[in-house]
């Protein structure tokens, strides 16, 4: 399996912040992917054109106290018009502001004795939506989570199985919390590298992300 590391550089245009796959580690062949992170705060859906992008992730959704996940928007003629378009479209887990409850209900999941069942309702999901893979975004505190680790080897093997995929937002402040393992498991990584410049830096504009910020992130 061929497993691909992704310098990401984002941009808004009709609420899909653009990522661009730039390299490929893992051997000699590269391929140039164009993600798109669809928000639930920006659906307007009608404005957006899915020939532009290989996959669309839809951010985000998290569990509730059953351990099925919940997303607020309906998803069904975003799959649709993306794969008219033949575009993949993942659900992406986690996010940057997700809420405590959110991750107590992954801590409750990621137990050895709970994790096939909440792997499971996420397969789930996925296929009942005609959805094309998860995409794992627990930042921050929730890679301290007990057994993260293992939670997405075993996620990884269940989707793949299912002839799915995943992938992962990863940022380098946080990716020495993740075992070599885990990131083996992924079928690419997207590299979280953004936030230079911005609307709270008016009085110095540039370039949100500048090449120059992405090698000291892919460190």
């Amino acid at each position: 399996m061929i497993k691909r590391i992704v310098k990401m550089k984002y941009f808004n245009i009709f609420a899909f912040t653009f990522l661009f796959l730039v390299t490929d580690v893992f051997s000699a062949q590269s391929e140039f992917r164009i993600i798109a992170y669809l928000s639930v705060n920006h659906w307007n859906i009608s404005q957006l054109d899915f020939s532009k992008v290989n996959y669309v992730n839809l951010s985000f959704a998290n569990p509730d106290a059953t351990g099925n996940l919940i997303f607020s928007q309906n998803i069904t003629d975003v799959v649709n018009q993306a794969h008219a378009k033949n575009a993949k479209v993942f659900i992406s887990i986690g996010g940057g502001n997700m809420s405590s409850n959110a991750s107590t209900y992954y801590a409750t999941g990621f137990l050895p004795a709970n994790r096939d069942a909440f792997i499971q309702k996420m397969i789930n999901y996925v296929q009942t939506n005609n959805l094309d893979g998860v995409d794992v975004d627990l930042e921050n505190d929730a890679l301290l989570i007990p057994y993260y680790n293992d939670f997405v080897v075993s996620l990884a093997t269940k989707l793949h199985t299912a002839g799915k995929q995943i992938s992962s937002a990863v940022a380098q402040w946080s990716g020495d919390r993740i075992f070599s393992s885990t990131l083996n498991a992924f079928d690419w990584i997207n590299l979280m590298s953004y936030d230079v410049h911005a609307t709270w830096t008016q009085d110095d504009p540039g370039q949100h992300l500048p090449i120059s910020k992405v090698p000291n992130d892919y460190e």
